[in-house]
């Protein structure tokens, strides 16, 4: 072949190449979540225009009047590792003061619990009773750490004594809480009946402090707050320095984002796996046969013919259909009374935080606020 034809044939390829290069150059500058590491708030968290990711910033102030018509002392929004919303009412602010953050503290325990079970501490498929000495030789004795974590153990329950111990935090600071859990009792063969149950997850701490051989609030102090870098949250504890499991505690929005965070991106936390991604796979999974909404507790997105059950929502009776309806079906949430939400939509790289008082019963919260933001997405 003579040179002219090699030349020839040459730009001919450079012309098929180029188009190819154009297209890819477009991928990447679209689409930079793509090809960039994820961004960690370490030690801070950046912040972006809503503009640069796709949210148009007029609708997000619907979102924002949404949120102060429902009471909401805190909303943020996060999207690819950036705070692009963050508002504030009430007296709070990004650093002060921590706020009672109710159940979102399961969702927190159920992290502990992953760490523990990494660090070789324990096994969640454990009975429980290898670490609560009460428990054996008797009907509880067959209670796993899982079923604790799945609310099925089947632990005794009552309204008033799962509220009391809990809502009134004058009482919790009279209380040995952890003791009086352990002591309450087997009403229901371990894995047999779904219910949300307060003072069955407080035997976690128990469970904990006997497997690590610490103080659960000292645990959750070095095993999660440090490195998560969450600086303003402080746990709940009783007059024996027992850690409150299940509920109360004391956080502000954005560290309650880094648990969010933390899942969104399997457990890895700036390079360092704080959580297996296996964990963090399982705890937003339904943890139940008994309740496809709920993994390890975390509340989790259903499919049309799933069934569920939520403590709000006719006593506890089983519904069947999607709990989040206008919400992606990989969407997960931790999730306290009066409207405390961490929202996760993974598919999205989306994190959604609102504080608050307003008492919004049952899943409505989650979709309601998932909703409202979506709709300012483009």
């Amino acid at each position: 072949m003579n040179n002219s034809k090699k030349l020839l044939q040459f730009k001919k390829g450079c012309k098929l190449i180029q188009p190819l290069i154009a297209i890819s150059l477009v991928f990447f500058i679209s689409f930079p979540g793509y090809a960039q590491d994820p961004v960690f708030p370490v030690p801070e968290w950046q912040t972006d225009l809503p503009d640069n990711h796709n949210f148009d910033p007029t609708l997000l102030q619907n979102v924002s009047t949404y949120a102060e018509s429902i009471n909401s002392d805190s909303l943020i929004v996060i999207h690819d590792g950036y705070i692009i919303w963050e508002e504030y009412w009430n007296g709070l602010g990004q650093t002060s003061p921590q706020k009672n953050v109710w159940s979102v503290t399961k969702s927190f325990t159920s992290i502990l619990v992953g760490i523990a079970q990494d660090m070789g501490y324990l096994s969640i498929d454990d009975k429980a009773s290898d670490y609560i000495s009460e428990w054996q030789n008797n009907s509880s004795e067959p209670v796993t750490i899982k079923q604790l974590l799945a609310q099925d153990s089947g632990r005794r329950f009552s309204q008033f004594s799962d509220n009391w111990h809990f809502r009134k935090e004058n009482s919790i600071g009279k209380s040995d809480m952890t003791g009086y859990a352990i002591g309450r009792g087997q009403q229901h063969t371990p894995g047999t009946v779904w219910r949300y149950n307060n003072l069955a997850i407080q035997n976690l701490d128990r469970v904990l402090s006997m497997a690590t051989g610490q103080e659960t609030a000292d645990f959750a102090a070095t095993a999660l707050i440090e490195p998560l870098g969450m600086n303003n949250t402080t746990v709940f504890t009783d007059n024996k320095g027992q850690m409150i499991m299940p509920s109360h505690l004391r956080t502000v929005a954005r560290d309650m984002a880094r648990i969010g965070y933390l899942f969104i991106n399997d457990g890895n936390w700036n390079g360092q796996q704080i959580l297996p991604q296996s964990y963090v796979t399982e705890a937003i999974s339904p943890g139940s046969t008994l309740n496809d909404a709920y993994g390890f507790l975390w509340w989790i997105n259903t499919g049309a013919n799933d069934t569920w059950r939520h403590p709000a929502i006719s006593n506890n009776a089983e519904q069947t259909g999607i709990i989040f309806p206008d919400a992606p079906s990989d969407l997960y949430a931790a999730s306290g009374n009066n409207g405390q939400v961490v929202i996760v939509s993974p598919s999205e790289n989306l994190i959604i935080v609102r504080q608050g008082h307003e008492k919004i019963d049952g899943p409505e919260i989650i979709n309601s606020m998932y909703r409202e933001t979506s709709a300012a997405m483009y």
